[in-house]
């Protein structure tokens, strides 16, 4: 006889989870320290983009796999050489989604400066 999925009782959500391991704490310095320098050179680059251009196509790739659309990294940057109506489907799909996060990275920012621009406008 099939015995149906029985959930966990929710009354267990969430569950507990230690952060004070005092592991973290003693990275935490290096850490920041190799963050802030990591943040130093970026600065010196004349186009961070160039950077995290291929990042942001990798993580396309991932997420446009959990889509049934497989294509490697190659393949992608071969095809932004052609345009748009040359590129194959595949392609064409994981250099939409980075293009939108392109496009959403970009608004979050504006929001992010219409929302500073708003408090500093409706202080009394």
């Amino acid at each position: 006889m099939h015995k149906p999925f029985s959930p966990i009782s929710l009354s267990s959500l969430p569950p507990e989870i230690e952060f004070s391991v005092p592991e973290i704490y003693s990275v935490l310095p290096e850490f920041r320290a190799a963050l802030g320098e990591l943040k130093g050179y970026a600065e010196l680059l004349p186009n961070r983009l160039l950077l995290l251009s291929p990042v942001i196509i990798k993580e396309s790739l991932a997420s446009s796999e959990i889509e049934s659309i497989h294509t490697t990294l190659e393949d992608v940057l071969q095809q932004t050489l052609f345009p748009e109506a040359e590129q194959r489907l595949e392609d064409k799909e994981v250099i939409r989604y980075r293009h939108a996060i392109l496009w959403g990275t970009k608004l979050c920012g504006r929001l992010r400066f219409l929302g500073e621009l708003y408090k500093v406008s409706s202080k009394d």
